[in-house]
């Protein structure tokens, strides 16, 4: 209800995405007379990594007040166990964007413990290569 009070709209039928391991529910946020929308996906985790997502998340300034989001790391971690290669663009990119402010440490561990440790092994490479910026 906060979300529809700010201004974001959700069609649950159309919005909302059901996974295994996760529910995925999107909301779309008008930008200004545009006619493009800013989208928010909320995902609701089953795994006990999602709980340590939760544990970990950090506060940010968004929209005139301060939300929660997951921590840097561990949206690298989300965007490694989802898959698809959009994710993995997004993930190196954040990488490239944060080198110097990640928890290498907390990554290495937690990608080992979630079965990514060649993932994320190969996403280092990745941000260090020739194209990194």
């Amino acid at each position: 209800d906060a979300l529809r009070t700010a201004g974001f709209s959700h069609l649950d039928s159309a919005d909302r995405v059901r996974l295994t391991d996760v529910e995925i529910h999107r909301f779309w946020y008008p930008v200004g007379s545009s006619g493009l929308s800013l989208k928010l996906e909320l995902i609701e985790g089953r795994l006990p990594f999602h709980q340590q997502v939760l544990a970990r998340r950090v506060e940010v300034p968004a929209f005139g007040s301060t939300i929660l989001v997951a921590s840097r790391e561990d949206l690298i971690l989300l965007k490694l166990i989802a898959g698809p290669p959009i994710d993995r663009v997004d993930a190196l990119e954040l990488v490239r964007l944060h080198r110097d402010r990640l928890d290498h440490a907390y990554l290495d561990s937690a990608a080992a413990g979630l079965g990514q440790a060649q993932e994320w092994d190969d996403l280092k490479a990745a941000a260090a290569g020739p194209d990194a910026s």
